[in-house]
C-alpha cells in the first residue's frame, strides 16, 4: 500500500467513495460482532458522521479519519481505522461487478 500523504482533496474524494453499499460489504467481510455495551447486533452509519476525524496534536493539519458505526439499541460507537477501509476498497471490494 502506498504510504505517501494524500492531499485533502484526494482524501475527501476517497471518503466520498465510501457508499452505504461499500460500508455494509466491509462489515459483512469482517463479521462485525454484536455491541460490546449491550449485546445487540444492529448497527447503522450516522450520515453526517460516517467518516469522522480529528487533527493530531503537532501534526500540522494532518487529519486522521475513521469509519464510524453506531448501535441502534444503545448508541455505542465503534470506529475503524481509515487505513483498513482504504485496503478493503482497494483490494477486497468487488469493483463494477467483477
Amino acid at each position: 500500500m502506498d504510504d505517501s500523504l494524500q492531499t485533502p482533496e484526494e482524501l475527501q474524494q476517497e471518503i466520498q467513495s465510501l457508499t452505504d453499499e461499500v460500508a455494509a460489504a466491509f462489515l459483512k467481510t469482517i463479521n462485525n460482532r454484536p455491541c460490546e455495551a449491550c449485546g445487540v447486533d444492529d448497527w447503522f452509519t450516522i450520515p453526517d458522521m460516517k467518516v469522522a476525524g480529528w487533527e493530531e496534536p503537532l501534526s500540522r493539519g494532518v487529519l486522521n479519519p475513521v469509519f464510524v458505526i453506531s448501535c441502534k439499541n444503545c448508541g455505542n460507537l465503534r470506529s475503524f481505522a481509515w487505513a483498513r477501509i482504504q485496503y478493503f476498497m482497494k483490494y477486497e471490494y468487488p469493483k463494477h461487478g467483477e
